[in-house]
């Protein structure tokens, strides 16, 4: 995929609601990284482990969100949203 493109990956529910969406974004000469967002006001745990092991937090909408998280289980609180750094 060209540098600066998008890709989108969402969850989604029995009844085809969006819950989670996932997307990559990144440019040429900069860092790579990966927005997720929970719609829902519960939590959710994803597996982004195709996308990378591990991811640091760049901005969340909690401020006690921060450090490394492991994409293989990626825990979102309710309503949650992260920029995470490749």
């Amino acid at each position: 995929m060209p540098p600066g493109d998008l890709r989108l990956r969402s969850t989604v529910n029995a009844s085809a609601l969006c819950e989670a969406v996932s997307f990559l974004r990144s440019a040429p000469g900069a860092a790579r990284f990966l927005i997720v967002l929970n719609f829902v006001g519960e939590g959710r745990v994803l597996d982004l482990s195709r996308v990378a092991a591990s991811a640091e937090v760049a901005v969340a909408t909690s401020t006690t969100r921060t450090g490394w998280v492991n994409l293989a289980s990626l825990s979102l609180d309710g309503n949650e949203g992260l920029v995470l750094r490749l």
